[in-house]
């Protein structure tokens, strides 16, 4: 699954164009797209010229309820970010959302994911510029369930553990005290 803005930089044309090849491997295989933008009609193109149109499902724009329903879902999370132009991902918070519901991400390497995806615990880090890459990524999470599921459940508990504003808000009020004085 993925929830996003529909943008080219978003990734989620490289994991249209993985989908053939992994599919070869996981015939139930399908993809939830949740979001609206100005990239859709350029991803529709992908999918047709991939031939998986059965397999992507363009949901739009879906309220928090459904969203958290999708991420319950899903077996996996993947928006592999990459940069173009002058635009990258900032910190990311849906892998995070993704993570408390126990879903693992495939993240790009560009921007702020490496601060929410903890490479090979809670998901895997790619180049998302780079098709094989993305490819190689998914098939690593989609072929190991047993994997999967444990950085599933590892992001889980990370993000309970370290994202809370219990844990946040403190970490914050340090970053804002004035230092101590000097004697």
């Amino acid at each position: 699954a993925t929830v996003s803005r529909l943008e080219d930089r978003k990734g989620i044309d490289r994991v249209i164009a993985a989908l053939p090849g992994l599919a070869a491997r996981h015939p139930g295989l399908a993809y939830a797209i949740a979001g609206e933008g100005e990239d859709r009609p350029r991803l529709e193109k992908h999918l047709r010229a991939a031939g998986v149109e059965g397999r992507v499902h363009f949901l739009g724009r879906v309220d928090e309820e459904e969203k958290a329903a999708l991420l319950a879902e899903a077996d996996l999370f993947a928006m592999p970010a990459r940069r173009e132009g002058a635009s990258v991902e900032g910190f990311g918070i849906v892998y995070l959302e993704a993570a408390w519901h126990g879903c693992p991400s495939l993240a790009g390497r560009e921007g702020g994911a490496e601060d929410a995806v903890e490479h090979g615990v809670t998901g895997l880090l790619c180049d998302g510029a780079d098709a094989a890459a993305v490819a190689e990524g998914l098939a690593a999470l989609l072929d190991d369930p047993a994997r999967r599921r444990a950085m599933g459940e590892a992001a889980a508990a990370r993000v309970r553990a370290r994202f809370l504003w219990e844990h946040l808000l403190p970490r914050y009020e340090a970053l804002l005290a004035p230092p101590a004085p000097r004697e």
